[in-house]
Parts: structure tokens; C-alpha cells; sequence
């Protein structure tokens, strides 16, 4: 368990270690905004 804050609001998650940022704050936080680059300057 884990707490992250996200845009001023506390979140409480239960995710799996090996579980990235994107797909916690996508899936779990519901923040669509997050989008993933190619890796090579975005």
C-alpha cells in the first residue's frame, strides 16, 4: 500500500511493485491525461 499525491488529492494504492507510474496513475487513479511517449524525446 502506498500513498501518492496526485493534483493536491492523497491516493491510497494497492498496486503491484513492478507496476509503472503510467499504469498507476491511468488504471488506478483514473488520471487519462497521462500518456505514454516513444522514449526518445517526448
Amino acid at each position: 500500500m502506498m500513498t501518492l499525491k496526485v493534483n493536491g488529492h492523497d491516493h491510497q494504492i494497492d498496486a503491484d511493485p513492478d507496476t509503472t507510474l503510467l499504469y498507476v496513475l491511468r488504471d488506478d487513479i483514473k488520471l487519462n491525461a497521462a500518456k505514454f511517449g516513444c522514449g526518445l524525446g517526448q
